[in-house]
């Protein structure tokens, strides 16, 4: 009867030469496959205690006491694997790995960051694989694991990678259960939009000039994100049947699991008529410069160029998204309903338009003060 070696538990033996003495000695099969008082080769065959094949491998080994502790680390590595689960590392290198396809090499790169602090805190408390990650281990790594004095908000962001590889690790067995599901989430407040002062966006559009100047008009006209307006494009803008330019759009900001959200921006006139003849950074776009083909390049510059007009127009903090911000504020004070801010900004849900902006609304807090003293001076009878 004829063994299949695959079912076979991890064994070692030899692979003789022709010219080998074993083959003068008279022994059968099995004998010869044992014997050690030779040089040959040594070869591994058999399943280890995870059930990973090694079929018919040489060790390239020839001593057999370190042919046999070769064996019995990659068993004991097995029962490991199957007790506890793969070597933490080896998951954090086969998510990064399935990733690369679905994610731009910035964002790639902060996850490996985030991972490797992961890696490095479960290893200081003694848990190289996998299934030795715990609930409270996780907690504390978002309170000590993470570098002091982050912002809440990039906490959270932080955390929430975390848990998109502990989920994949859930969905492809190496986890038992859904960690993820069982962390406490960071809960943050909203960081209030900053609008530019009247007089400010005076000063930073006096220092503006060409091209540069036309892209901030155009984000203080429509309250596009830099990503969006760097991306704008002439030919895709055309009048409704008030006459007015509406430029459609889909939102570059969003989930990954997220649909595309196509939302419509508002131009002036004159500033359509003025990008549409002025000096373009490249062949294809106005305002994405010719040398630059990563998005979050282009808003680095972009970032650059205001920081620069920012200091002759001695503005402090000058940077592209307070522009969406002053749109946002210009348009409620200007009596624009939540609602329809919100649906120009594009925002999941008027409460983040409110959580971002309404304190910037005097008018709004004295109408709810008014509110509130006359329920005061008129109370209802319980």
């Amino acid at each position: 009867m004829r063994y299949d070696s695959s079912l076979m538990p991890l064994t070692i033996y030899r692979y003789h030469r022709a010219d080998c003495k074993v083959h003068t000695l008279g022994l059968d099969a099995r004998s010869k496959r044992l014997y050690r008082d030779c040089d040959c080769w040594i070869w591994i065959t058999g399943r280890t205690a995870k059930n990973e094949l090694w079929a018919r491998q040489s060790t390239k080994l020839r001593d057999w006491a370190a042919a046999e502790a070769l064996r019995l680390r990659l068993d004991k590595e097995g029962q490991d694997d199957a007790v506890h689960g793969p070597l933490l590392s080896e998951c954090v290198a086969r998510y990064l790995e399935s990733r690369g396809d679905a994610l731009n090499d910035r964002v790639v790169k902060r996850y490996r960051l985030l991972l490797g602090r992961l890696q490095a805190f479960a290893e200081s408390r003694g848990a190289w694989r996998i299934q030795e990650l715990t609930v409270d281990m996780l907690e504390d790594f978002r309170m000590h694991g993470l570098p002091t004095g982050l912002k809440p908000s990039t906490r959270r962001t932080a955390m929430m990678g975390l848990g998109a590889f502990l989920r994949v690790a859930h969905r492809r067995g190496w986890l038992p259960t859904s960690l993820a599901d069982r962390l406490d989430p960071v809960h943050v407040e909203y960081e209030p939009g900053e609008p530019f002062e009247p007089a400010e966006v005076e000063r930073i559009l006096a220092a503006a000039t060409g091209t540069i100047r036309l892209l901030i008009e155009l984000m203080l006209a429509t309250g596009m994100r830099v990503s969006d307006a760097v991306k704008y494009h002439p030919a895709n803008a055309g009048r409704d049947e008030s006459g007015v330019w509406v430029y459609p759009f889909t939102m570059t900001k969003r989930r990954r699991t997220a649909k595309p959200k196509k939302i419509e921006a508002y131009l002036p006139e004159p500033l359509k008529l003025a990008i549409d003849g002025c000096e373009w950074l490249s062949p294809k776009l106005p305002f994405w410069p010719a040398e630059i083909t990563d998005r979050y390049a282009v808003g680095i510059y972009v970032y650059d160029e205001m920081k620069k007009i920012g200091k002759l127009a001695r503005v402090s903090n000058c940077r592209p998204h307070r522009c969406r911000d002053t749109a946002a504020v210009r348009w409620l004070l200007s009596d624009v309903s939540v609602s329809d801010v919100s649906r120009l900004l594009g925002h999941s849900s008027v409460a983040t338009t409110e959580a971002h902006y309404l304190r910037w609304i005097p008018q709004r807090q004295t109408r709810l003060a008014g509110i509130v003293a006359k329920t005061l001076k008129n109370p209802v009878d319980g």
